[in-house]
């Protein structure tokens, strides 16, 4: 990550509310816990160094498995997704599912809409949809809208905005079709449309 790997972004330790470090005091005194391992961190707001938060001990937890859980949970809580052009429209669903496997594919988030319209997502945060999860896609006749959400985590500074940019905003988010020869294949008959949402790590 731009962000030379660098964690934005905690839970506050009381409410278990996500914050950006630009939202909570310095040091231990931000009341912060680890996304992944929920144990306590402190927020370094030099005047050198970027901003970011810290363990008081040495841990594994990454800023990118942080970033990918805290966009599946951001997502989960909602009730919305804007989808990028050709559709650019709301797609509005029921209760997601986490981890949910489709076939041969386990997508971060499964959402599906009140006429069983699914969608799978997936968060890009370090890899790319590759050449074998696009055939399995060509395959199923699956879409994927892949959300750059590296991009986004550098230039957020606020937890507002990155729910923004992953529900609201399209500027990081990117159609892959399964037929490249008509990038709105299944526009005509909404039965035969499935869709993956890319977040994927």
């Amino acid at each position: 990550m731009s962000q030379r790997g660098l964690m934005l972004f905690a839970y506050r330790k009381n409410t278990q509310e996500a914050v950006h470090v630009e939202e909570v005091a310095r040091g231990g005194a931000c009341e912060c816990v680890c996304i992944i391992c929920g144990e306590e961190l402190i927020a370094k707001k030099g005047n050198i160094k970027q901003h970011h938060f810290s363990h008081n001990f040495e841990a594994n937890c990454s800023a990118e498995s942080a970033l990918h859980k805290l966009c599946k949970q951001i997502i989960k809580n909602s009730k919305e997704f804007m989808l990028p052009a050709p559709k650019g429209k709301f797609f509005y669903f029921c209760e997601p599912l986490l981890e949910q496997k489709m076939g041969d594919i386990k997508p971060d988030v499964v959402i599906e809409n009140e006429e069983g319209i699914k969608w799978l997502i997936e968060i890009k945060v370090t890899h790319a949809v590759d050449d074998k999860k696009r055939k399995k896609i060509e395959r199923e006749r699956y879409n994927v809208v892949e959300i750059e959400a590296k991009a986004i985590y550098d230039e957020v500074t606020s937890i507002k905005e990155l729910e923004d940019a992953l529900i609201n905003g399209v500027k990081h988010k990117k159609i892959i079709p399964w037929d490249n020869n008509n990038p709105e294949h299944n526009s005509k008959d909404s039965s035969l449309i499935k869709w993956i949402i890319g977040l994927a790590v």
